[in-house]
Protein backbone atom coordinates (compact mmCIF):
# COMPACT_ATOMS: atom_id res chain seq x y z
CA UNK A 1 0.00 0.00 0.00
CA UNK A 2 1.69 3.33 -0.89
CA UNK A 3 1.84 5.90 1.51
CA UNK A 4 -0.32 8.60 0.52
CA UNK A 5 1.47 12.21 0.82
CA UNK A 6 0.25 15.02 2.99
CA UNK A 7 -1.34 17.91 0.97
CA UNK A 8 0.75 20.65 0.35
CA UNK A 9 -0.52 23.47 2.48
CA UNK A 10 -1.62 26.34 -0.30
CA UNK A 11 0.37 29.56 -0.31
CA UNK A 12 -1.70 32.76 -0.09
CA UNK A 13 1.68 34.48 -1.62
CA UNK A 14 0.69 37.07 -4.80
CA UNK A 15 2.21 36.25 -8.20
CA UNK A 16 5.13 38.15 -8.84
CA UNK A 17 2.97 40.14 -11.82
CA UNK A 18 1.17 41.34 -9.08
CA UNK A 19 3.77 42.18 -6.86
CA UNK A 20 5.40 43.86 -9.86
CA UNK A 21 1.97 45.97 -10.71
CA UNK A 22 2.14 46.75 -6.97
CA UNK A 23 5.53 48.13 -7.19
CA UNK A 24 4.52 49.99 -9.66
CA UNK A 25 1.24 51.68 -8.50
CA UNK A 26 3.11 52.44 -5.29
CA UNK A 27 5.67 54.53 -7.27
CA UNK A 28 3.12 55.95 -9.05
CA UNK A 29 1.22 57.11 -6.07
CA UNK A 30 4.40 58.46 -4.92
CA UNK A 31 5.11 60.57 -7.95
CA UNK A 32 1.17 62.12 -7.67
CA UNK A 33 1.35 62.73 -3.66
CA UNK A 34 4.95 64.57 -4.58
CA UNK A 35 3.37 66.90 -7.45
CA UNK A 36 0.23 67.46 -6.33
CA UNK A 37 1.39 70.22 -3.57
CA UNK A 38 3.56 71.56 -5.59
CA UNK A 39 1.44 71.84 -9.13
CA UNK A 40 -2.18 72.56 -7.09
CA UNK A 41 -0.05 75.58 -5.58
CA UNK A 42 1.43 77.30 -8.85
CA UNK A 43 -2.15 76.78 -9.94
CA UNK A 44 -3.64 78.66 -6.72
CA UNK A 45 -1.24 81.39 -6.95
CA UNK A 46 -1.42 81.95 -10.48
CA UNK A 47 -5.26 82.22 -9.68
CA UNK A 48 -5.41 84.56 -7.27
CA UNK A 49 -2.88 86.53 -9.35
CA UNK A 50 -4.76 86.68 -12.58
CA UNK A 51 -8.22 87.40 -10.52
CA UNK A 52 -10.35 84.79 -12.50
CA UNK A 53 -13.61 84.90 -12.04
CA UNK A 54 -16.51 82.75 -12.33
CA UNK A 55 -17.61 82.62 -15.96
CA UNK A 56 -21.08 84.18 -16.79
CA UNK A 57 -22.79 80.80 -17.70
CA UNK A 58 -22.16 79.04 -15.09
CA UNK A 59 -23.99 82.08 -12.69
CA UNK A 60 -26.92 81.64 -14.98
CA UNK A 61 -27.34 78.36 -15.37
CA UNK A 62 -27.16 79.15 -10.97
CA UNK A 63 -24.66 76.58 -10.48
CA UNK A 64 -22.39 79.53 -8.91
CA UNK A 65 -23.17 82.59 -7.44
CA UNK A 66 -20.21 84.09 -9.30
CA UNK A 67 -16.78 85.40 -7.36
CA UNK A 68 -13.01 84.85 -7.42
CA UNK A 69 -12.05 81.23 -8.24
CA UNK A 70 -8.78 80.17 -5.95
CA UNK A 71 -9.45 76.76 -5.76
CA UNK A 72 -7.50 74.80 -8.61
CA UNK A 73 -10.51 72.33 -8.35
CA UNK A 74 -12.72 74.93 -9.33
CA UNK A 75 -11.05 76.07 -12.53
CA UNK A 76 -13.08 74.72 -14.94
CA UNK A 77 -15.65 77.50 -13.78
CA UNK A 78 -13.46 79.92 -15.91
CA UNK A 79 -14.55 81.38 -18.99
CA UNK A 80 -13.27 80.20 -22.29
CA UNK A 81 -11.29 84.05 -22.71
CA UNK A 82 -9.76 83.46 -19.05
CA UNK A 83 -8.74 79.61 -19.85
CA UNK A 84 -6.76 80.90 -23.30
CA UNK A 85 -5.01 83.51 -21.26
CA UNK A 86 -4.84 81.09 -17.79
CA UNK A 87 -3.31 77.70 -19.10
CA UNK A 88 -0.30 79.14 -21.30
CA UNK A 89 0.40 81.12 -18.21
CA UNK A 90 0.05 77.92 -16.43
CA UNK A 91 2.57 75.55 -18.80
CA UNK A 92 4.74 78.66 -18.53
CA UNK A 93 5.18 78.42 -14.68
CA UNK A 94 5.29 74.80 -14.02
CA UNK A 95 7.98 74.50 -16.58
CA UNK A 96 9.66 77.83 -14.82
CA UNK A 97 9.70 75.28 -11.71
CA UNK A 98 12.25 72.60 -13.31
CA UNK A 99 9.25 70.25 -14.88
CA UNK A 100 10.26 70.49 -18.49
CA UNK A 101 10.36 66.92 -19.02
CA UNK A 102 6.73 66.80 -20.55
CA UNK A 103 5.99 68.06 -23.83
CA UNK A 104 4.37 71.54 -24.00
CA UNK A 105 1.20 71.80 -22.79
CA UNK A 106 1.06 68.72 -20.44
CA UNK A 107 0.67 69.09 -17.05
CA UNK A 108 3.11 66.73 -15.27
CA UNK A 109 0.14 66.34 -12.01
CA UNK A 110 -2.32 64.99 -15.25
CA UNK A 111 0.37 62.38 -16.71
CA UNK A 112 1.18 61.37 -13.26
CA UNK A 113 -2.35 60.61 -12.46
CA UNK A 114 -2.87 59.00 -15.87
CA UNK A 115 -0.13 56.60 -14.64
CA UNK A 116 -1.63 55.71 -11.35
CA UNK A 117 -4.79 54.58 -13.20
CA UNK A 118 -3.20 52.84 -15.73
CA UNK A 119 -0.82 51.36 -12.86
CA UNK A 120 -4.04 50.47 -10.84
CA UNK A 121 -5.36 48.59 -14.40
CA UNK A 122 -2.22 46.32 -14.48
CA UNK A 123 -3.25 45.18 -10.32
CA UNK A 124 -6.62 44.79 -11.03
CA UNK A 125 -5.53 42.21 -14.16
CA UNK A 126 -2.93 40.81 -12.43
CA UNK A 127 -4.97 40.29 -9.33
CA UNK A 128 -7.70 38.06 -11.39
CA UNK A 129 -5.30 35.01 -10.44
CA UNK A 130 -5.22 35.88 -6.69
CA UNK A 131 -8.72 36.83 -6.12
CA UNK A 132 -10.52 34.59 -8.96
CA UNK A 133 -12.33 35.67 -12.00
CA UNK A 134 -16.02 36.40 -10.90
CA UNK A 135 -14.86 38.92 -8.10
CA UNK A 136 -12.69 41.11 -11.05
CA UNK A 137 -14.63 40.31 -13.86
CA UNK A 138 -14.97 44.04 -15.97
CA UNK A 139 -18.46 44.14 -15.47
CA UNK A 140 -17.87 43.97 -11.52
CA UNK A 141 -15.38 46.68 -11.65
CA UNK A 142 -16.84 49.11 -14.45
CA UNK A 143 -17.86 52.74 -14.07
CA UNK A 144 -20.90 51.86 -12.68
CA UNK A 145 -19.52 49.83 -9.86
CA UNK A 146 -16.26 52.24 -8.88
CA UNK A 147 -16.80 51.87 -5.16
CA UNK A 148 -16.31 48.10 -5.45
CA UNK A 149 -13.17 48.83 -7.89
CA UNK A 150 -11.88 50.90 -5.56
CA UNK A 151 -12.35 48.64 -2.39
CA UNK A 152 -10.65 45.78 -4.19
CA UNK A 153 -7.67 47.98 -5.34
CA UNK A 154 -7.31 49.00 -2.14
CA UNK A 155 -7.84 45.59 -0.61
CA UNK A 156 -5.64 44.30 -3.00
CA UNK A 157 -3.31 46.84 -2.73
CA UNK A 158 -2.58 46.67 1.56
CA UNK A 159 -2.31 42.71 1.29
CA UNK A 160 0.36 43.06 -1.66
CA UNK A 161 2.52 45.66 0.37
CA UNK A 162 4.01 43.35 2.95
CA UNK A 163 5.97 41.38 -0.15
CA UNK A 164 6.79 44.89 -2.20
Amino acid sequence: MPVKSKPRPRTNRPSSALIAAARAYFQAQALVETLRPVITGIKAALLTEMQIRVADKWIERGVEDGGPITDPARAYLMSAEDAARFFPELDARIRAAGFTEQPEGYCPLLVAEALQRDAANVVLDAAVSFHGQSALSSANLSVAHQDLREQTLDVTLRYVAQYV
